[in-house]
């Protein structure tokens, strides 16, 4: 019997958002006001595959008859072993927003400075000797942005 393939390489985790407000469901008046986002954090590194299995041992022969034609079976080979898994892909960056909200989107006036940051950087994708998994996205960047 041949051996488990490796499993899969863990895929890199998404980096941290930077939002100056979060409103949800509420009614936000903002007057005057200055509302930044940092940079948005970097996503992670995707993981290297494990490892595949050992193959296991080959199957006993079968008995044969007592007929001068029907010998009995020779027992199998060993199976092969199981390849190693792919590796797993960059986490994306982390966004960054000036204002999220769910709801009625806040309301600003022309004194009201929504600023932003870039979005977090892509995370690499996992590498092994064969194979390389895709690096994950670039973090997004916005003023506003509504949670459907």
């Amino acid at each position: 019997m041949g051996g488990c393939a490796g499993s899969g390489g863990g895929a890199g985790g998404g980096g941290g958002a930077s939002v100056g407000l979060f409103s949800w469901r509420s009614f936000v008046v903002l007057d005057a006001c200055d509302i930044s986002a940092g940079v948005g954090g970097p996503g992670g590194a995707g993981a290297k595959g494990g490892v595949g299995g050992a193959g296991g041992n080959g199957g006993l022969g079968g008995l044969g008859f007592n007929e001068p034609d029907i010998a009995a079976g020779g027992k199998g080979g060993p199976g092969g072993a199981g390849v190693v898994g792919g590796p797993g892909s960059g986490g994306a960056g982390g966004p960054s927003i000036a204002i999220v909200y769910q709801g009625t989107q806040p309301i600003t006036n022309e004194t009201t400075v929504l600023t932003i940051s870039p979005g977090g950087s892509p995370g690499l994708g996992g590498q092994d000797a064969a194979l390389a998994a895709p690096d994950g996205s670039l973090g997004m960047s916005e003023e506003i942005w509504a949670v459907p």
